[in-house]
């Protein structure tokens, strides 16, 4: 078997236990690297001639990874891929077209779970999977751990269509040891030994019966037997860890990409062509130009401000995919973000369970802040700017998520070395939220190029457009 990218020991046993299999589930935990496995499967089934093409259903943003970034770096041979959208565009209807006639290369359709709940969604990937031989993959595969949600019963009738299914999870029971139900019917019924959801609920599930009026239901209070539930689900998953893992890397970098609402592409339009108004104009200069850049952004993380400060909150999906990592992701999490209003946003999202550190925190109350978080099991995230990037130490956490980016290179160097340091005894994990097309990836080029994002704009005024 040939590898694009060398794997490491624990991908290349997780690929061996897998590759052969109908139906499997990679329970790797994040930064792992469980979506490079199932590229390098659907790679050795592609070249076996048992498959000609994968699905890929994930949360939003997570889909678009797989084709962006995944599968370019790990899958040897050429492929054609269809991220599917709302948006019914011609150019949109001719892709899908383009996959559907593809005979020669490997075949990519990928769509976000909640697309599965409408008609065109659903019926798009329904075609596409009778038209052809597929892996078909649910990553994050929590989303359908709800087996009376439509997206669960979707997914499952549209698994029962491929020739190989694959579940990827990093917190496979996040909840509830119940939530195993639904993803393993989705990879084929009578995989496990219970007919039944209620059956499978009566096995695992302590319950008591709870009166409030007239009225008697059974509540969940506890859970049984989980030594069989591991061996029931044993000879058809791996299960991995970042601690078990010796061989990855200190670092562990990967993007999520965001939309944006209409409301914010609206706004963001309208202060992008007044941009090029200046710049066709030969107005724009330095300093106005990264005042733009900075409104931009402000725009692209969910915010608009007048000329006297005061902030408009604007509908923001970028809040509703970080709230979706956030609980896949175990243990304790850094979200670094650069306006105070994301952090307010995001701190109210999150309630106690979170911390905040920047400039208008007391000093008294920021130490608080950082005891909590390094000491405190109920106290899960630390929202911080760049006020916190430097000195602390916050090794309580192996995973950082990047919500909005500092435009200093040395500001994003000094923020990523607070859980990467002595006394971290894990790999960390680095996640960017990237919103493609925006000011969003004019930084994250500037930082990967090890510059300043002023110094780029400065290199080039028409650089944040």
């Amino acid at each position: 078997m040939k590898f694009k990218t060398k794997p490491y020991d624990h991908q290349l046993e997780a690929f061996k236990r897998s590759a052969r299999k109908e139906s499997y589930a990679l329970f790797m935990e994040q930064g792992t690297g469980k979506t490079k496995v199932t590229i390098d499967n659907c790679y050795w089934l592609f070249t076996a001639d048992l498959i000609n093409g994968i699905v890929i259903i994930a949360p939003n943003g997570v889909h678009t990874n797989w084709v962006i970034k995944e599968i370019p770096t790990h899958f040897l041979l050429p492929f054609v891929s269809y991220t599917y959208t709302s948006s019914k565009t011609k150019k949109q209807e001719t892709a899908y077209a383009e996959l559907l006639n593809e005979k020669k290369d490997f075949k990519v359709f990928a769509i976000n779970i909640e697309a599965l709940r409408t008609d065109r969604g659903y019926k798009q990937c329904e075609k596409f999977l009778k038209s052809n031989r597929c892996l078909v993959v649910v990553d994050e595969s929590t989303v359908i751990k709800n087996p009376k949600a439509i997206q669960t019963k979707k997914a499952i009738t549209l698994g029962s269509l491929a020739a190989f299914r694959r579940i990827l999870s990093g917190t496979p029971t996040a909840q509830s040891p119940l939530d195993l139900y639904s993803q393993f019917q989705f990879l084929g019924h009578g995989l496990l030994p219970y007919n039944s959801y209620t059956v499978f609920k009566s096995q695992f599930a302590l319950e008591e019966i709870v009166t409030m009026g007239n009225k008697q239901f059974r509540k969940i209070t506890g859970y049984k037997n989980i030594d069989k539930l591991t061996a029931d689900i044993s000879p058809h998953s791996y299960r991995v860890t970042k601690k078990e893992c010796l061989d990855l890397p200190d670092k562990i970098y990967q993007q999520i990409y965001v939309e944006m609402s209409k409301e914010q592409k609206k706004a963001y339009m309208q202060l992008k062509e007044h941009a090029i108004t200046m710049i066709e104009d030969k107005l724009l200069t330095a300093a106005n130009a990264i005042t733009l850049m900075i409104k931009l952004h402000q725009i692209v993380c969910g915010n608009v401000y007048d000329d006297e400060g005061n902030v408009t909150r604007l509908p923001c999906p970028r809040l509703d995919t970080l709230k979706q990592i956030l609980e896949r992701t175990n243990g304790k999490v850094i979200i670094w973000a650069v306006f105070k209003e994301d952090i307010r946003r995001i701190s109210e999202m999150l309630g106690e369970k979170a911390v905040c550190y920047y400039g208008e925190i007391r000093n008294s109350d920021r130490e608080l802040a950082i005891r909590a978080f390094q000491t405190d099991e109920r106290i899960q995230y630390f929202i911080a700017n760049e006020a916190a990037s430097r000195g602390l130490t916050l090794t309580s956490s192996s995973s950082s998520i990047y919500y909005s980016n500092s435009y200093k290179l040395e500001t994003r160097l000094q923020s990523e070395d607070r859980n990467h340091r002595i006394g971290q005894t894990e790999s960390v994990t680095y996640t960017d939220l990237i919103c493609r097309g925006t000011v969003d990836e004019r930084i994250i080029d500037a930082l990967r190029g090890k510059k300043n994002l002023s110094d780029s704009i400065l290199d080039n005024l028409g650089s944040i457009i």
